[in-house]
């Protein structure tokens, strides 16, 4: 349930505060943005994509369940329309629109973001009907490097080596505590 309830939250303000907060050559759409198992595009995702899928989740507590949960933002952009030689300049640093803004927009807006917790917390509430929430917000720990798919990675057919780039960023600590008594 925590780990669910995070996902939609982070998931949710994503989507409503990516297209309010840029320009129009910022590329994500608000349908490009969803919750996966892994990192990986759904089936026909547009330019840029990101995933919302799991990353750490552990207890520290033996008395009770001291959860401690993290969230992975993968980025995907294609490389379809750039030449391979451009890929640095076009998907990565272009203006507004390449991979590295896209990571760094979304880093500083998910890190320590009490909003995307509170949030979390009235899912959990309103599904549960219980105020064992989380108390820390998620943390950016780590941005990964750029790693090149194939068009595999967006579910092409072909045999098409480099379909594009996508980038992890990996969020973590953010902690929920229960009571053995409320073990949902």
């Amino acid at each position: 349930m925590s780990q669910r309830c995070l996902h939609l939250a982070v998931r949710d303000d994503l989507r409503t505060w990516l297209p309010a907060n840029t320009t129009d050559l910022f590329p994500v759409p608000v349908d490009q943005i969803e919750i996966g198992f892994d990192g990986r595009p759904l089936p026909a995702q547009a330019e840029i994509s990101v995933m919302i899928h799991p990353a750490r989740w552990t207890n520290q507590y033996d008395e009770g369940i001291e959860e401690i949960l993290g969230t992975n933002i993968t980025v995907s952009v294609k490389g379809g329309k750039v030449p391979l030689d451009r890929w640095g300049p076009e998907l990565m640093v272009k203006a507004a629109a390449g991979l590295d803004f896209v990571l760094e927009t979304i880093k500083a807006h998910v890190h320590s973001n009490y909003d995307i917790m509170n949030a979390a917390n009235t899912l959990i509430n309103s599904t549960l009907g219980t105020s064992n929430g989380f108390v820390r917000p998620l943390f950016f720990r780590d941005g990964g490097s750029p790693q090149p798919k194939g068009g595999s990675w967006w579910t092409a057919r072909g045999k098409e080596q480099m379909g594009g780039l996508a980038q992890t960023l990996r969020f973590d600590d953010s902690q929920r505590d229960q009571v053995i008594e409320s073990e949902t």
